[in-house]
């Protein structure tokens, strides 16, 4: 039958049962597709949101336990800043995209903006609590001028009559760890020190925490609480073990719930030793 025609017909024909096949297979496979492609979107909706995690905290005044509502909190990490305010009760809780740390930083008419440096590692499931100061609030009392001196005896140096009296608040307690650096002030050379500081219960004059620096050799010190502040504490260094350098004067300062800043200095001495130490 197909013998007698030209070769271009059959060319024709053969190409035009092509392309209804392909229509054909096109039109079946489309439903296909388009089931796959809705399911890859929903589980990667499904996977954004395992990837979300939540953070809540209050806000309290520094000097009075009263809670600040409407306190413009800004959240900042890898992304576009978080804008966010305070309930009536100075309570927020929001949900964010899951990270190691953010840094917040609070602002409210008439107080002192704060920053704090949050690791939300730790503790995520615990409603953290950061401080603001009015910005009219008395400054916190001044430091003692005098050096600690050494009691006859012992190598624990004294606490000096000028320093504040309490006890070591509860929030510190616990183990704290962090890469410090020392600095020499005389060539500006740096060293990289792992340090660990264990804090326990006790009153100002009394020891409140055992430090351990991993330095060639090994580095061991007793911790003893000279002052409490709102916002930081002071202690006095005496070496235990090791050949480091001791009595150092220490300040440690709340950054957060779950972050210092320590900061160990002698008299006299172009050493300095600071960096940011979170709760293990």
């Amino acid at each position: 039958m197909f013998q007698n025609i030209p070769n271009w017909a059959k060319l024709f024909f053969i190409l035009l049962a092509s392309g209804v096949a392909g229509i054909g297979g096109y039109i079946g496979l489309k439903p296909l597709v388009d089931q796959e492609t809705q399911k890859s979107l929903s589980e990667s909706s499904k996977s954004l949101d395992s990837e979300l995690q939540k953070i809540n905290f209050t806000v309290q005044e520094k000097l009075a336990p009263n809670l600040i509502s409407n306190v413009d909190v800004q959240i900042l990490s890898d992304g576009p800043p978080t804008l966010k305010r305070t309930d009536s009760n100075g309570y927020l809780e929001i949900e964010i995209p899951t990270r190691k740390t953010v840094t917040i930083i609070l602002k409210k008419k008439d107080y002192k903006p704060e920053t704090y440096l949050v690791n939300l590692q730790t503790d995520s499931k615990t409603t953290r609590t950061f401080y603001i100061e009015r910005e009219d609030s008395p400054s916190s009392s001044a430091s003692s001028s005098q050096e600690p001196q050494k009691n006859s005896g012992t190598s624990t140096p004294s606490v000096s009559s000028s320093s504040s009296t309490g006890a070591l608040p509860n929030n510190y307690v616990g183990t704290w760890v962090g890469n410090l650096t020392q600095k020499n002030s005389t060539d500006n050379s740096s060293t990289q020190v792992n340090a660990e500081i264990v804090f326990q219960t006790g009153n100002v004059g009394s020891k409140v925490a055992t430090a351990r620096y991993d330095t060639p050799g090994g580095c061991r010190g007793a911790l003893i609480l000279r002052s409490v502040n709102p916002d930081s504490i002071d202690l006095l260094e005496t070496i235990t073990y090791g050949s480091c350098v001791g009595n150092a004067t220490i300040k440690i300062k709340r950054l957060g719930d779950d972050f210092l800043e320590f900061k160990s200095a002698l008299p006299n001495s172009p050493l300095l030793l600071s960096g940011n130490i979170i709760k293990k």
